[in-house]
């Protein structure tokens, strides 16, 4: 699963939008109740990302559970004139992955110098140089 870091309050704002139209057209089409099942898009989105969910759950269901990430909530980031993310909390450039970060070291370390990939304390992958003890 590659992991995309978004902006939390426009995808909570998105999510309401999305539910506020299902409730308009639901309402123009006669429905009275209106309700989320635990498989709606608006509700594993809004359990994935940490958000609420926008609306009341059907009578006798529950939410999916949090995904074990969510704990690990990452700081927001800013793109590069180049392309390259960067975290803002940090200013280092970001990796989508484990994998991108491990390409990216292995890439730099062939070229240049040994580096290592890690995950900072803002949630991001990020690259460090590899520092050699002199004895």
């Amino acid at each position: 699963m590659t992991q995309v870091p978004v902006n939390r309050d426009a995808l909570a704002a998105l999510i309401q939008r999305a539910w506020d139209l299902f409730v308009c057209l639901a309402d123009e089409s006669g429905y009275e109740i209106v309700d989320l099942l635990p498989e709606s898009e608006l509700v594993q989105l809004a359990c994935q990302a940490g958000l609420p969910i926008p609306g009341p759950m059907a009578p006798g269901t529950v939410p999916p559970a949090p995904p074990p990430y969510l704990g690990r909530l990452t700081s927001p980031t800013y793109r590069e004139l180049d392309g390259r993310l960067r975290c803002v909390e940090c200013g280092k450039v970001v990796y989508g992955n484990s994998a991108q970060a491990k390409e990216a070291a292995s890439r730099i370390t062939g070229a240049r110098q040994a580096m290592r990939w890690y995950i900072g304390e803002c949630g991001h992958y990020h690259l460090s140089r590899v520092k050699e003890r002199r004895t």
